[in-house]
C-alpha cells in the first residue's frame, strides 16, 4: 500500500483515528450461569482500546436509539471514544450471543449494518476497518467507496476477524479480504482467520500473500503462542507470556488496538527494516492481549497497564526461534472446480505432487480442498532460493503444472490462478 507518508501525522502529534465498524451488545452465556450483557463488536473494541490508551478515536458505527444503543455509547464514551452522530441509524441495536466454552467464545449474531452513503474522513489521519462490517451489505459498499475516496490521505489498518456465517461464500470472502488488504497499510489477522482463508498455509506463506497485495506491515496472532509479524524487509516472532486465561473475548481486538497505538506513537513502524523496532511493537501488542485474556469479557487495558506488563514481560518472555529468513521463494495458486469436477481436479493435483517430489530444489508442494467449499483448491509450492526456482522452472517435468497440467485443470474449473511467485522472504 502506497500513498501515505509516515511523516504525515507530524512528529510528536497525537493523530486522530477514525474507526468504522459494528458495535453491539454481547449476550454472554457462561457455564450455565445467567446470561450477562456487555458491549462488544470488534471495531468498537478497537476504539475502546485506543481510547483507554489515550488516543483520540472517533467511531462510526450503527446504533439504535434504544437501551442497548445508549449502553454502547455510554460505555465507549467513558473511555474517550467519540460516537459519530451519523451512527444513530438503526431502529434496534444489534446483538451477538457469545457462548463461552473452555475459555473460548462461539457467536450467534443478530446484526444490521448500514452506513451513510458518503463517509467523511474529517480530521482523521488514521482509519481502522474490519470484521463483520467489512463484509456485510449495505454498509460494506460505503466502506469500499470511502477507501477509494480517501486513498493517500490516511493510514489504513484492517482486521478481517472472519465470522464464517456472516461473510458469504469462501470465494467472495477471500476476494474481499485481498481487496481490502490492498487498500491497507497494516493488516492483522488471527491464525483461525488464516486457516479459514488459506487452508493449511504456513504463517510465513500467509504473511507473504498479504504483503504481496501491497500491505506494508502484516501481523498474525497465534493464540497462546504469541504472534508473528513482517514488513517488506524483516520478520519477527514474539512469544506470549504464560498467564491464566479467563476467556479470549476481545484479545485479538486488544492486539490490534495496541499495534495501532504503537504505530501512532512511531509512524515509521510500517516501513521498518529494524527488527528491534518491530519486535518492540509486537511485544507491546502481545502484552496488551495477555491482560485482556485474564479478564472476563472485552475489558481492554489502559496504556499504563500495558506499559507495566510490557516492561515486566520483556524480562520474563521466553526466547523463541525466529522464522527462517533465507531466500526462499513461495508460489501459490487457487482453483474453483466446476460442478462434479472436484474429484478430477484432486486426482490431477495428486499426480503433479508425485512429479515434483522428484525435482531438485523444491521444498514443499501441498494441495488442499477447503472444508466448507470442497470445490475450492489451494496450492502452495516453495523453493530453496532463486537459483533452485529458476532451475525448477527450466525442468519440463518440474514445470508440468503451468505447461501441461494447468490446461487440463482449466477445463474443469470456473476460476484458475496459475502458480505465481510471491515476494521472497527477504
Amino acid at each position: 500500500m502506497t500513498g501515505w507518508s509516515s511523516s504525515a501525522s507530524g512528529s510528536g502529534d497525537r493523530a486522530t483515528v477514525l474507526v468504522i465498524g459494528e458495535s453491539l451488545i454481547d449476550i454472554v452465556r457462561r457455564n450455565g450461569a445467567p446470561p450477562t450483557e456487555i458491549v462488544g463488536g470488534s471495531p468498537a473494541n478497537v476504539a475502546l482500546g485506543l481510547g483507554r490508551m489515550g488516543d483520540a478515536p472517533r467511531l462510526l458505527t450503527a446504533l439504535g436509539s434504544d437501551l442497548h444503543g445508549r449502553t454502547v455509547a455510554d460505555h465507549l464514551s467513558r473511555s474517550g471514544v467519540v460516537i459519530d452522530p451519523q451512527s444513530w441509524s438503526l431502529d434496534r441495536t444489534s446483538t451477538a450471543t457469545a457462548t463461552i466454552r473452555d475459555g473460548a467464545a462461539q457467536y450467534e449474531f443478530d446484526i444490521e449494518w448500514k452506513l451513510p452513503t458518503r463517509i467523511e474522513l474529517g480530521a482523521a489521519r488514521i482509519v481502522h476497518i474490519g470484521s463483520i462490517s467489512a463484509f456485510l451489505p449495505p454498509g460494506a459498499a460505503s466502506i469500499t467507496a470511502f477507501l477509494k475516496d480517501s486513498a493517500g490521505r490516511a493510514l489504513v489498518t484492517f482486521d478481517p476477524n472472519i465470522r464464517p456465517g456472516l461473510v458469504g461464500s469462501h470465494t467472495a470472502a477471500l476476494d474481499r479480504v485481498m481487496d481490502l488488504a490492498a487498500h491497507a497499510h497494516i493488516v492483522k489477522l488471527s491464525d483461525e482467520d488464516a486457516a479459514w482463508l488459506w487452508p493449511s498455509a504456513s504463517p510465513d506463506v500467509v504473511l507473504d500473500l498479504l504483503l504481496d497485495t501491497g500491505a506494508s506491515l502484516v501481523a498474525l496472532t497465534l493464540g497462546g503462542s504469541g504472534a508473528i509479524a513482517a514488513t517488506k524487509g524483516i520478520r519477527v516472532r514474539v512469544a506470549a507470556p504464560s498467564v491464566t486465561v479467563v476467556d479470549t473475548v476481545g484479545a485479538g481486538d486488544t492486539f490490534m488496538a495496541a499495534l495501532l497505538h504503537h504505530a501512532i506513537e512511531d509512524p515509521s513502524l510500517i516501513d521498518s527494516t529494524d527488527k528491534s523496532q518491530l519486535t518492540t511493537a509486537v511485544e507491546f501488542a502481545v502484552s496488551a492481549a495477555s491482560l485482556t485474556v485474564q479478564r472476563a469479557g472485552a475489558d481492554l487495558p489502559t496504556g499504563q497497564e500495558i506499559a507495566r506488563a510490557h516492561n515486566t514481560g520483556r524480562s520474563q518472555r521466553p526466547e523463541t526461534e525466529e522464522p527462517s529468513l533465507d531466500n526462499r521463494i513461495a508460489l501459490h495458486a487457487t482453483f474453483t472446480a466446476l460442478p462434479g469436477k472436484a474429484d478430477d481436479v484432486a486426482t490431477l493435483l495428486a499426480k503433479y505432487a508425485e512429479l515434483v517430489r522428484e525435482e531438485p530444489g523444491n521444498l514443499l508442494f501441498e494441495a488442499h480442498q477447503h472444508s466448507d467449499e470442497p470445490e475450492r483448491f489451494f496450492v502452495y509450492e516453495t523453493y530453496l532460493d532463486e537459483t533452485a526456482f529458476h532451475e525448477h522452472l527450466g525442468h519440463t517435468a518440474g514445470h508440468e503444472f503451468n505447461t501441461r497440467l494447468s490446461p487440463l485443470i482449466m477445463e474443469q474449473t470456473s476460476k484458475l490462478t496459475l502458480l505465481q511467485p510471491l515476494r521472497r522472504t527477504r
